[in-house]
């Protein structure tokens, strides 16, 4: 925040994550936000967009974690957003939710956000020693081409153990598969001049 200026309300709701998250701020959600699902008032597209604007120069990269779902908070998101990765599993009903995402992503494109671009589809939770979510890793690489990721997240236990703990996993060479993974994601999403900085 330039000095001299007032806190906002979005400044005061900003907090530090613990260390072992390295330096990152969290603008934390609520329960509240799903009433948001029901507004119907002029502007609410909109509206993460304007809050953001008073703490976008504080960050290199503000990252917006969206619930599973098209409805209005997702809508905000993409609003705000400058690139937007779809994240997927290899699993028939994920799926047909991703060609729902790319449609929504061109109408937000066509109607409210004009720099909006599809980073990638990233596949996550993936286990290619199982042949139905296999044949659905090749649909995906199919149909959507280039926007799709070659590098996929394996499902790992201790993923989802570190998401139960609500703590970052142990980049020390735990999985060596999912550290790389991670960091060729990285690369595919940030220009070469930021990766190597």
């Amino acid at each position: 925040m330039a000095a001299g200026q007032a806190p906002t309300v979005i400044h005061q709701a900003i907090i530090q994550a613990p260390p072992a998250w390295g330096e990152v701020d969290i603008l934390p959600s609520d329960r509240l936000l799903a009433s948001r699902q029901e507004d119907v008032s002029i502007g609410r597209e909109s509206r993460l967009r304007t809050a953001l604007s008073a703490v976008a120069d504080d960050y290199e990269h503000i990252v917006i974690d969206c619930p599973p779902n098209l409805g209005v908070l997702t809508t905000n998101a993409l609003v705000a957003a400058d690139s937007a990765l779809i994240v997927t599993t290899s699993r028939e009903s994920s799926v047909d939710g991703v060609s729902e995402m790319v449609t929504t992503i061109a109408s937000v494109r066509s109607y409210y956000n004009p720099q909006l671009s599809l980073a990638g589809i990233l596949l996550n939770q993936h286990r290619e020693d199982r042949i139905d979510r296999r044949q659905w890793r090749e649909f995906l690489q199919d149909s959507f081409g280039s926007f799709f990721l070659p590098d996929y997240i394996a499902e790992r236990e201790y993923v989802a153990h570190a998401a139960t703990n609500h703590r970052p996993f142990a980049a020390n060479g735990k999985d060596h598969g999912i550290d790389l993974a991670f960091d060729r994601l990285v690369h595919a999403l940030l220009p070469v001049e930021e990766v190597v900085r």
